[in-house]
């Protein structure tokens, strides 16, 4: 499923707080059309690494290239733009917005019009508007939402409202794709169905995906590479099969034998 080229690479990425280094040295790829995944035990890193792959945060030391680019002291709005979209850990949804509303709410920043358009409501802008719309439909349809289209967002269950969280960072278009946690909470057909899902996104609309997650049946069973941190640190990283057997992950993260999930 990949090209063979790197759309993401992080370089000797370090960030520290005070005297506490959250992130040591990591070093990682995603090659064009991988699924990705980056795993450890909480506290490792991981969503350290997202922050500085987004521009959430500015690291310490080292880069983060995207598609060749250097972005490591671009701001978070910036590396958006440049096709980089994420899901966060805890759901940031607009609670009182509809599903369609909190999709087409940031195809805003591709307007493609001025304030001024906007003001007059123009054809340019009705028709610039339209499109959004549409488009916007169309995501929460490739989730599985188109029906609560009109629904508020506090009000959906729980699994759809980390879809719904996938449609909206999907409306800006991105190449790269980050997940952080997006089975979090789910039950095991909701998950069994975010795979399918994430799977969609990769072959359907040409998405490189990086995914943070702790449910090991889930990760392996979806990831074509896998990374590992521990304290900050990489420990491992190949195919689902070489990690599950490698001994430092094992020790680590997965438990007593290489066969053991964590709880």
């Amino acid at each position: 499923m990949t090209s063979g080229a790197a759309l993401l690479q992080v370089d000797h990425l370090c960030r520290s707080f005070g005297g506490l280094k959250a992130v040591a040295d990591v070093c990682f790829e995603v090659g064009v059309g991988e699924i990705v995944a980056l795993i450890g035990p909480n506290g490792a890193g991981k969503t350290t690494c997202f922050n500085l792959v987004t521009g959430a945060d500015c690291p310490t030391s080292g880069n983060v290239r995207f598609d060749g680019v250097s972005v490591c002291r671009w701001p978070a709005w910036r590396v958006a733009q440049a096709g980089v979209g994420r899901t966060f850990q805890n759901i940031r949804l607009f609670k009182e917005m509809t599903a369609l509303d909190n999709v087409r709410t940031p195809r805003a920043f591709r307007a493609g019009y001025g304030p001024l358009a906007a003001i007059l409501r123009t054809k340019a802008f009705r028709a610039a508007e339209a499109a959004h719309e549409a488009r916007a439909r169309e995501l929460l349809a490739l989730v599985g939402l188109e029906a609560f289209a009109d629904a508020r967002a506090r009000e959906l269950p729980y699994g759809a409202q980390r879809r719904l969280e996938i449609a909206r960072a999907l409306a800006l278009e991105p190449r790269l794709l980050l997940l952080d946690e997006p089975a979090a909470g789910m039950n095991p057909s909701e998950k069994v169905e975010l795979a399918s899902l994430v799977r969609r996104l990769r072959d359907d609309l040409r998405l490189t995906i990086l995914l943070i997650e702790h449910d090991m049946s889930f990760v392996m069973g979806l990831s074509d590479r896998i990374y590992v941190l521990d304290h900050g640190e990489p420990i491992a990283s190949g195919s689902p099969a070489e990690v599950r057997a490698n001994p430092r992950v094992i020790e680590a993260y997965l438990g007593a034998s290489a066969d053991a999930e964590p709880a």
